[in-house]
């Protein structure tokens, strides 16, 4: 695991290809962790209107003042690959984030402005990369050097990191947040999934509150079940306060329960800080746990292996 992801990352800068017209909107197709940026870009920028889209064609309310951004990072994606080529048939603007493959050279060959991204790493670990082409297709430039200001935010999760690690090892993890904060509950759920090759799940406040805990309740033959489960809960100072005051309940009824709750308090500070804090922390935290598993962090066979049945 390279020591110096972020500072490596935060050197990108990324070439925009071609040029692009104004847009009121932008829908942004991507899945698993080609998505994270947008994810996370989606709530920092609410003025950009940024739309998430996981899945095959385009969303059912689509608007041809949008611009459309196909991103996978291998070029590969079969469900980008149609939002791509559906976006382009309907004639919307649409740009391209890859590192190369089929989407790419489809994007070259129509004369679709397009940033081409370093291979090397796995798409949940380009994380940073992905951000600031992103950035760069939104006309964020300013944006883009706050991000790579705080890299060095890698060098301050390494004891916690393994302390998480501790508190997960063996269990499978469910993590919480706001609903401001759900992108980041999302990061550390599919980081799990595919370094650490565990189950885990994310949720967010307050709508958990109205059905999912009641799950967590050691109830009679349940309690075997309950016993495997560690809670995170990813705590943030600026979050609502009745958000806050949820989060603090639950922590205080599942202890009480006997149930394992971890607090992870996230920095104060700009959101850029507090979101590549979290990024290294569950990263790190996933390749000690790999490691403890004794399982390969990067690759991910079972999904090679279920897209060669498709």
């Amino acid at each position: 695991m390279s020591t110096h992801i972020l500072k490596e990352q935060g050197a990108f800068e990324p070439q925009l290809i071609g040029s692009l017209s104004a847009a009121s909107s932008f829908v942004c197709g991507g899945m698993g962790g080609s998505a994270l940026h947008a994810r996370v870009l989606r709530p920092l920028l609410p003025e950009k209107q940024i739309t998430v889209h996981a899945d095959y064609g385009l969303p059912q309310s689509s608007s041809p003042d949008a611009l459309y951004i196909a991103t996978s990072y291998s070029g590969e994606t079969e469900e980008t690959l149609s939002f791509f080529r559906e976006a382009c048939a309907r004639g919307y603007a649409t740009a391209v984030i890859a590192s190369g493959g089929t989407l790419l050279n489809e994007a070259k060959d129509k004369g679709i402005p397009y940033i081409e991204i370093p291979t090397g790493r796995q798409p949940r670990d380009s994380f940073l990369v992905l951000v600031k082409a992103l950035l760069c297709i939104l006309g964020e430039e300013r944006s883009m050097e706050e991000w790579s200001a705080h890299a060095a935010v890698e060098d301050e999760v390494h004891e916690q990191a393994s302390a998480l690690a501790d508190s997960l090892e063996n269990r499978i993890s469910l993590v919480y947040t706001s609903v401001q904060n759900e992108a980041l509950g999302y990061i550390a759920k599919i980081t799990l999934n595919e370094t650490a090759k565990v189950p885990a799940f994310s949720n967010v406040f307050p709508e958990l509150n109205h059905n999912e805990i009641q799950g967590l309740d050691p109830l009679g033959k349940t309690a075997s079940l309950s016993d495997s489960l560690a809670v995170v809960l990813i705590t943030d100072t600026e979050d609502f306060e009745g958000v806050q005051k949820r989060m603090r309940a639950l922590e205080k009824i599942l202890t009480d329960r006997s149930l394992r709750v971890v607090s992870i308090e996230l920095p104060k500070g700009s959101s850029e800080g507090k979101v590549l804090w979290a990024w290294m922390l569950v990263r790190e935290t996933a390749h000690i746990l790999a490691d403890r598993y004794g399982v390969e962090a990067d690759p991910t066979p079972l999904i090679e292996d279920f897209k060669k049945l498709l």
